[in-house]
């Protein structure tokens, strides 16, 4: 495994940030967006005279890497577990027993699948989403910017800007080269980064607003690639792009696993391959080299712990608590965006938040009934209404392959199935009660732990030398404590809401 070597603070922070095509494209937290554009505007001048410099020090280093270290690697597949899970939902018999059980440290392998929309039919016509293309959906744009799940990008297109005529080595170092000379790169650098920061994307968010982007940029798919990888890779993520005998592919090392999605283990460390809207999947062997630009590149993290800032397009969904029907207001821009994430681990989807537009919309249905109610009756209240009011199906039958579900999602589509409550029922309670969840995921099934200080029976799974009392929001009619069967002979893989 090669590595450039460490160059001087000052020539990296003026030339990397400044010059190289990434005015704040690093993706920045908001607090500390305007601090690096003063920081910008300080050194914009100043960095055109160190680039020379630090091209000798630095790019050059690892262009002399580029030259030489281009191998064939084999591929392979991120495949996801399948669970047998019930065609119905299972019933609660009254005459079962509580019992209790016990952890041990066997770990098991959580799995996501693809997302299709064939058999969903909303509520209201026109909502439909759209079956998305295998790598995500179609890219809307004109000659002065994009639409970013209902946000409008700026960003002018250029004529200047440098592309490539071939897959090979040669051709992808001189579009190097040409990155780092191009003041037009480093206009939408600025630009795309500005965006990033303004929706609050996450490091996911921020990769495909540059895929956008690059559709913005360049016609040819191979071009976009080049871009996005540059500019990903001056802001020290572990990226890295490598060809078959058609196209260049971008590489990504995730900071988790992503289903469904070819990788290549490349200087001990697995990198997805991430085709783009409209590009062919690689099959076989991709060539690519084995040079680290940075020894300070970082995983693109595929943590969504904010709802990021989309445009607000609300759609009504209807759910039913006892007699009643009630309104539930969910952003399909949000829908969308959740859609085209990354097929990741159960921890992803238990970690992220409602939105605040389900939020308000779930107060006003669940707060009067909560009102005055101890933490226990709370959560005992909130497992009988998702047990309840969440129409059971597999997802099998539903979109045709297994498919986690974000906690806005399960409220969205007609149906959900036991992954999708126990992540919708772990925010319900983390909203409307002081008590702490643990995912349990099983072999063929997810349920959901809660920390019951005022409990003294029933089935549990100790974590932490504390008792997690099973709260099954699949199992119809089971109270607090109460597991399935098959639950009591086997230990679960536990889920934290912290990393």
């Amino acid at each position: 495994m090669n590595h450039i070597s460490n160059i001087s603070i000052s020539v990296v922070i003026v030339v990397i940030l400044l010059l190289i095509g990434i005015c704040n494209p690093s993706h920045a937290q908001v607090n500390q967006k305007s601090k690096y554009e003063k920081e910008f505007l300080e050194f914009q001048k100043s960095a055109a005279d160190n680039f020379t410099s630090f091209l000798d020090k630095n790019d050059s280093t690892f262009l002399q890497f580029l030259e030489t270290t281009w191998k064939d690697f084999n591929t392979f597949k991120e495949q996801s577990r399948k669970r047998i899970k019930p065609l119905e939902q299972p019933v609660f018999n009254s005459g079962q027993v509580k019992s209790d059980v016990s952890p041990n440290k066997r770990m098991l392998q959580e799995h996501p699948g693809n997302k299709t929309f064939e058999n969903i039919k909303p509520d209201n016509p026109g909502d439909e989403l759209e079956r998305k293309p295998t790598n995500g959906r179609e890219i809307i744009g004109n000659q002065n910017g994009f639409n970013y799940y209902g946000q409008w990008i700026d960003l002018q297109a250029a004529n200047d800007l440098p592309g490539v005529s071939s897959i090979y080595a040669s051709a992808i170092i001189n579009y190097y080269k040409a990155y780092c000379a191009n003041r037009s790169l480093v206009q939408a650098g600025s630009e795309i980064g500005k965006a990033a920061d303004d929706l609050i994307l996450n490091d996911w968010g921020y990769l495909y607003l540059l895929i956008n982007a690059s559709a913005q940029l360049y016609p040819l798919m191979n071009d976009r690639v080049l871009f996005v990888w540059m500019t990903l890779m001056k802001n020290e993520f572990d990226v890295r792009v490598g060809h078959d005998l058609k196209n260049i592919y971008l590489l990504v090392n995730f900071d988790g696993r992503v289903f469904n999605k070819q990788y290549a283990n490349i200087s001990e460390r697995k990198y997805y391959i991430y085709a783009f809207p409209g590009q062919s999947e690689p099959t076989g062997i991709i060539r690519s080299y084995d040079a680290i630009y940075s020894n300070k590149a970082r995983p693109v993290s595929i943590s969504l712990e904010h709802i990021p800032l989309l445009g607000d397009k609300t759609i009504i969904r209807k759910i039913q608590v006892d007699n009643d029907v009630h309104p539930v207001a969910l952003n399909l821009s949000l829908i969308n965006y959740m859609n085209d994430y990354p097929d990741c681990e159960l921890e992803v989807y238990f970690r992220t938040p409602m939105s605040d537009k389900v939020i308000n919309s779930l107060d006003k249905i669940l707060l009067p009934g909560l009102s005055g109610k101890s933490e226990q009756e709370k959560a005992a209240m909130l497992l009988s209404f998702v047990q309840n009011s969440i129409p059971y199906k597999i997802d099998e039958q539903q979109f045709g392959f297994e498919n986690y579900l974000f906690a806005d999602e399960t409220l969205y589509y007609p149906f959900a199935d036991c992954e999708d409550r126990a992540i919708l029922l772990a925010k319900l309670v983390e909203r409307y009660t002081g008590l702490g969840t643990i995912g349990l995921d099983y072999t063929d099934h997810v349920s959901l732990g809660i920390k019951l200080i005022n409990m003294s029976e029933g089935d549990y799974v100790l974590f932490m030398e504390e008792r997690y009392y099973i709260c099954d929001p699949t199992y119809l009619g089971a109270e607090m404590g109460v597991a399935m069967d098959f639950m009591k002979t086997e230990t679960p893989k536990i889920i934290t809401r912290n990393h």
